[in-house]
């Protein structure tokens, strides 16, 4: 087993959600999807950790803003745009996810529209929701944590975008094996990934 003592906090998780980014914006275009970045990342990099470094999420233009969905994707076939939130998590032994429930109000209140892909390591690996459909109370400004059940809150992603068995295949498989082999621990304010390999 390896031990590699990472990044702190926001940094690592921007690594990690740019990994399941990439994953899922490749999955869709080799569905025949066309994917474009669309979040604040992509054409803001220079204001976003100062948005994540202060304490500046007061205004709507600012949660608009650290808001905005990842992904633009576009269906040659019907003509249709979705906005897509990419979203890495563990999942409990109980396939329950965690998710601020501020941030989910954000985005239903910003992009109602919008669909949420998580990865993970449980069962389907890919999972996919529209943001409207889940289910948040009205409790703005706190920073609750509210678990979603997998089976519940949530659906394989092949029934939101037609996805291409084998292609998906292809994914899922490497995904399945590897994700299991990952856990974070946090030890004081850093994250350490550990690995099965020797």
């Amino acid at each position: 087993m390896v031990k590699l003592r990472l990044m702190r906090g926001f940094p690592f998780h921007r690594v990690i959600g740019n990994i399941a980014k990439e994953i899922v914006r490749s999955l869709l275009d080799e569905s025949g999807y066309r994917t474009y970045p669309y979040g604040y990342e992509s054409f803001l990099s220079n204001i976003k950790y100062e948005l994540h470094r202060k304490d500046s999420a007061k205004t709507d233009s600012i949660k608009r803003l650290r808001s905005h969905p990842d992904l633009l994707v576009y269906n040659e076939r019907t003509g249709d745009i979705t906005f897509i939130e990419v979203k890495f998590r563990k999942s409990t032994p109980l396939k329950t996810v965690t998710f601020n429930a501020k941030n989910i109000l954000w985005y239903q209140k910003y992009w109602n529209d919008s669909v949420m892909i998580l990865v993970t390591q449980i069962d389907e690996v890919f999972y996919a929701q529209y943001i409207n459909k889940l289910p948040v109370e009205d409790s703005t400004e706190n920073d609750t944590l509210i678990d979603f059940n997998l089976k519940i809150h949530f659906v394989p992603i092949n029934k939101l975008f037609r996805i291409n068995s084998e292609v998906l295949k292809d994914y899922y498989i490497p995904l399945a094996k590897q994700i299991p082999k990952i856990q974070l621990e946090r030890e004081e304010d850093e994250f350490i990934l550990f690995t099965d390999k020797k």
